[in-house]
Parts: structure tokens; sequence; C-alpha cells
């Protein structure tokens, strides 16, 4: 798909990919999650082989990519950041914030993680205070996501609860920071994430002005929580990145 504003690829595999790794495990964590082939992480793998030099990933899944993570590691070219539910509630229980990649890699792995119970007020402090100050620094020439509606509210296999808003800050980011190459690639969503949050999330992407409700606001415990994780994430990227 094109627009005037963005070259677009859109892409639907069943099953999804990010927790496959290179061996059958990944970070210590069993390849499951549905995932066989790392869909994502072979159109990666394929940009760098064409001499992209900045690839950014944009993983929201609502489960942590053990599997992209451990594939690109080490790898300075790729800055993948992954934002999903805190591990100590979800499965593969991996991708703490710790985790910020080794070698010439270490810095460019970042892993964001959410309370159970986050909404969209937590998603738009996530975009707002690091993924894209983290993608203004880092200059990306392609944006590629690894696009999970699993964390949508009711979707079944999560506890985080986005809505339409969510998915729509979400594909806006590309636009805001003026990289025109953009790459979406379907992960989880299995119910109601396919049916509300992926349209909004195709939508928004080419450019279709929506009609949406006001964004839903977490439990003021939720919020507070999701600050100190946010704060906490900051203070380990500073050490990488102009946050």
């Amino acid at each position: 798909m094109l627009s005037e504003r963005e070259q677009l690829i859109l892409t639907l595999p069943r099953p999804p990919g990010h927790h496959a790794g290179r061996r059958g495990r990944a970070m210590g964590a069993l390849t499951q999650g549905f995932c066989i082939f790392n869909n994502a992480a072979l159109a990666v793998a394929r940009l760098l082989e064409l001499g992209f030099r900045r690839v950014a990933i944009i993983d929201f899944d609502s489960h942590h990519g053990n599997g992209t993570q451990e594939i690109f590691y080490s790898e300075p070219r790729v800055l993948h950041v992954d934002v999903h539910e805190d591990p100590a509630t979800l499965y593969p229980g991996t991708g703490f914030p710790t985790d910020i990649g080794s070698g010439e890699g270490e810095g460019t792995k970042i892993n964001v993680i959410l309370p159970p119970g986050s909404r969209d007020d937590v998603y738009s402090m996530v975009i707002e205070e690091v993924i894209v100050p983290l993608l203004s620094n880092y200059k990306p020439e392609v944006v590629v996501y690894s696009a999970g509606f699993d964390g949508y509210d009711g979707d079944g296999l999560s506890h985080l609860k986005a809505r339409e808003c969510t998915y729509v800050e979400l594909a806006r980011i590309p636009e805001e920071l003026g990289v025109r190459k953009v790459l979406a690639i379907l992960e989880g969503g299995y119910s109601v994430g396919l049916e509300r949050g992926l349209p909004a999330f195709i939508s928004s992407l080419v450019g279709r002005e929506l009609s949406l409700r006001e964004k839903i606001s977490s439990k003021e415990p939720v919020s507070r929580l999701a600050r100190e994780y946010i704060s906490e994430l900051k203070g380990i990227l500073r050490r990488y990145w102009d946050l």
C-alpha cells in the first residue's frame, strides 16, 4: 500500500512469529506462543542485507518478543523497542528493562514493561516519553512493526486494556518522525483485538481520519506503577540516549 506520506507494507501472517528464536529457544524461554517462523526478524534481516543501517522494530504485542530480541541482541543496526506486559505476570517471562543488548548492540534493545491493567493513558506515556524520543535520536530509515493486538481490552491473552486510541497513536509514530518506509507484520490478537484494534491501526497508518472514543485512563495505582517503570527505564537508557 502506498500513501502520499509513506511507503507502507502490511502483512497478515499466521501463525505469529516473535517468540521464535535461532534454535527453537529464545532468551531462555521455550519457542511456543503459537510461533514457528519469526516473520519480523526475517524481514529485518533482509533489510540489513539490502544495505539499510538503521532499522527500528516496534513490537507492541502484549507478550515479549523474546525470539526477535535474541536474534538481534548484539546487532547495532537494529533498535528493538518492545512494549509488553510485565514479564513477572505474563508468558514468556522475559524482557526486563535491564536487557539492553550486548557487544556493539548494547543499548539498542529496549524493553518497556506495562503493569497489568494498563490502559490508553499508560501507552500514551510510553509513546511520548520513550518511543518517540528514542527514535528521534536513532533516526531510523525503516520502521518495522511487530503489531500485536492481544493487549486490546478483553482480547483474552493478557491483562492489558488498550482501546482503539492506543493503536492509532502507535501507527502515527513514523509520520511524526518523518520516516517514509514502514512495514507492519501481524503478531498476536485473536478476538476483539483483531476486530477493533487492527482496523484502527491500519486506518491510522494510511492517514485516514477516525472518529474515536475518549482515551480510557488506568486506575490510579496502575498509572503510578507505570510511571515508576518508565522512570526506571529512562534512568537505564540515559547511558545510551538523550532522553
